[in-house]
């Protein structure tokens, strides 16, 4: 059911930036294409970008997931445009933060004790936000600057679901003779490696630092 919700908040924000027709202008679903004069809001409006700008886009509004799948799709520029693969790299400095309050309530949880008693000082306001974790940085009573990684709530649910429903999209390209060059499930599983290695990374150094 979940997968559901997210698979129809995903067809949303394609829909939001147009990236249902630039799919259905793919040989592969070519014949699907009429369907869009049936949808209303296929009638809107919608600023004009061109389609790096589109797709890097409804990347950043999809999710630190799939922020973090267009910064690794960037680095492979035998398989991009350049015009896409250019919008693609600026996703390396963008990925929203989350709630700096939620951030400092889940260290309190994780370290057992409030950020005003285990640090002089601590910014509330993220000195970075990744796909996955956000840092702050903070003072401690010893008068050592240090920096805080916080891993994303509910990051490793997020991961399964999108993963998974990358992994259902990589099959239905794969059918199509282009995946002989783009190999989309290929590109998902070295997506996946990369994520879940990050994670357990930080993970286990969170699992760490509470010994």
């Amino acid at each position: 059911m979940r997968n559901l919700v997210r698979f129809f908040a995903i067809s949303r924000i394609l829909m939001r930036y147009r990236l249902d027709s630039l799919v259905l202008s793919t040989p592969l679903l070519k014949s699907f294409k009429p369907l869009l004069y049936l949808i209303p809001w296929h009638y809107f409006p919608v600023k004009q970008y061109t389609r790096g700008e589109r797709i890097r886009l409804a990347l950043e509004e999809l999710g630190p997931i799939f922020i973090k799948f267009g910064q690794t799709l960037s680095t492979r520029r035998d398989l991009l445009p350049n015009d896409i693969g250019d919008e693609l790299a600026k996703l390396q400095d963008s990925c929203p933060a989350f709630d700096p309050a939620k951030a400092k309530r889940m260290i309190e949880q994780s370290l057992g004790d409030s950020t005003e008693h285990l640090f002089k000082q601590f910014d509330l306001t993220p000195l970075a936000s990744a796909s996955i974790a956000q840092v702050h940085t903070a003072i401690t009573h010893d008068g050592d600057a240090v920096v805080v990684k916080v891993v994303r709530p509910n990051i490793d649910q997020t991961i399964k679901r999108d993963i998974a429903l990358m992994y259902a999209l990589a099959k239905l390209i794969s059918k199509h003779p282009i995946s002989e060059k783009v190999r989309p499930l290929e590109i998902v599983a070295e997506f996946e490696a990369i994520i879940l290695n990050e994670l357990n990374m930080l993970n286990e150094a969170n699992n760490a630092s509470q010994l």
